[in-house]
């Protein structure tokens, strides 16, 4: 439920306050007049004494606060971009070990087939697949690269 306001609203806060009432409501087994005040009472206060939690909540904080100092500078954004280029370039090599664990492994192990009977093909594949496939996949243009946008930012606008 919490995720679902998220995403409909876009306001994280939202969300946050929805699971927890939520919580409290199951809780309290389903009576939202007592849960309002059991909140505060028996959640909320006695969670802020430990000293332990309130070191994660300002850790918490601490955390969010440098992210939004970053992102108002626009360091997440060159972050992004140069780690896309780096994903883009790898992506068929995850897709590639994800088939060859699906083929070789959990797809057999499902149909109750002895691995020894399956490790020797999966050694073949993993073998001769990647050397066949290898000049099959797609070439990234140099100014998607991770180093691309260090060259951008060097120039100017």
């Amino acid at each position: 439920m919490a995720l679902l306001i998220v995403f409909l609203s876009r306001r994280v806060v939202a969300g946050l306050r929805a699971g927890a009432a939520a919580g409290v409501v199951m809780i309290e087994e389903g009576n939202p007049i007592a849960a309002f005040p059991a909140f505060f009472t028996d959640h909320l206060v006695s969670s802020l004494q430990s000293s332990w939690h309130v070191s994660v909540l300002i850790f918490t904080l601490l955390l969010g606060g440098f992210v939004a100092l970053i992102e108002y500078g626009g360091g997440m954004r060159a972050l992004l971009e140069c780690f896309l280029g780096h994903v883009r370039t790898q992506m068929p090599y995850a897709l590639l070990a994800a088939g060859i664990s699906l083929l070789a492994g959990y797809v057999p192990i499902g149909l109750v087939v002895p691995v020894r009977m399956t490790l020797p093909g999966a050694v073949l594949v993993v073998l001769f697949l990647p050397v066949h496939l290898r000049g099959s996949f797609r070439r990234i243009p140099s100014g998607r690269r991770a180093g691309g946008l260090r060259a951008r930012v060097r120039s100017g606008p």
